[in-house]
């Protein structure tokens, strides 16, 4: 009788969860996308440079008034670091994590806010880094990973 009871309980919780992750992920799926084509993101960066940022241009305004968030994460070297959890987060709470793509770039297209990105986590051989950058009126960052 007990195992019938926790297999059941184990079961709803299972089925919880995926319906918890499935709301959650058709939520953020039309704010937050890993970009793997062209992007505004800078070509490079100078390794000595913890955060830089830019300013927008009229490319990042969408037709309907929304403007994107562009992050890259690079390595000390200037190269794009793949797999890096971004997450975007203003006054309304936090987004889910994405990971930057092979160019290190991870992009949000959403109304104009006061955004912030933290990395919820970065790839082996960096060191973490729960630092919370800030755009600061641009919508272009560059975040620079040390490693371990």
């Amino acid at each position: 009788m007990n195992f019938k009871r926790i297999l059941m309980l184990a079961l709803a919780s299972v089925l919880c969860l995926c319906l918890l992750c499935t709301v959650a992920c058709d939520q953020g799926e039309d704010e937050v996308q890993s970009t793997e084509a062209e992007t505004n993101a800078p070509e490079s960066t100078d390794a000595a440079t913890e955060q830089t940022t830019e300013q927008a241009t009229d490319e990042v305004t969408t037709d309907d008034g929304k403007v994107t968030y562009t992050v890259k994460v690079v390595d000390a070297n200037g190269a794009a670091v793949a797999g890096a959890a971004v997450q975007f987060c203003d006054d309304n709470g936090c987004r889910m994590p994405v990971a930057t793509n092979a160019e290190g770039i991870v992009t949000l297209t959403d109304a104009e806010s006061n955004f912030h990105v933290t990395l919820a986590s970065v790839p082996e051989g960096f060191a973490a880094d729960n630092t919370e950058y800030y755009f600061d009126g641009a919508f272009e960052l560059t975040i620079t990973l040390n490693a371990q």
